[in-house]
């Protein structure tokens, strides 16, 4: 069966073999031909490990020694040879659900997210930025806080504005 499209807008389901003969609009009841719509290009998909460090949720130099454990046990021959995902999780740089929110949007989904959550990283972001604390990356060797740690500060950081607005209003 194929989804099919009246000039009217309205859509019906006709059988693989009526593709390319007219048939009968239920709304209008006009007569239209039954093609087949154009199959979209899909954009190449970003891989699981890209996402990962594009969202700061790894570095990179995570990464490329999983994905080289994850060739080693392919050229080794090991029976299951395990998924990127599961070797992140593995070594403790991401949790189950934050792949589960990888896979998401790599396959296009929206990732679950809570609202309440992102707004306020969202604003933190940009109270840090409106100051000024964006500081230079870390220097070669040192290493880097991880997100939830950057998050948290920030976090703490807006609640810190939040209560000196509060004290200098009451002092008013």
């Amino acid at each position: 069966m194929a989804v099919v499209r009246c000039p009217c807008g309205a859509t019906q389901e006709v059988a693989d073999d009526r593709l390319g003969q007219f048939v009968a609009c239920p709304v209008c009841h006009d007569l239209f031909t039954a093609a087949k719509p154009p199959a979209r290009p899909q954009a190449p998909r970003k891989r699981i490990g890209e996402l990962a460090v594009e969202l700061g949720l790894v570095s990179r130099e995570h990464l490329d020694v999983c994905v080289e454990y994850q060739e080693a046990l392919r050229t080794a021959s090991a029976p299951g040879t395990k998924r990127l995902g599961e070797i992140l999780v593995e070594k403790g740089l991401l949790k189950p659900r934050q792949v589960e929110d990888l896979l998401r949007e790599q396959s296009g989904e929206a990732p679950k997210r809570r609202p309440a959550l992102a707004k306020l990283v969202s604003r933190a972001e940009a109270l840090r930025e409106s100051l000024g604390l964006s500081g230079p990356e870390p220097a070669k060797g040192r290493r880097r806080s991880p997100p939830w740690v950057r998050y948290l500060a920030l976090v703490i950081l807006l609640i810190g504005g939040a209560i000196a607005a509060i004290v200098f209003w009451r002092a008013r």
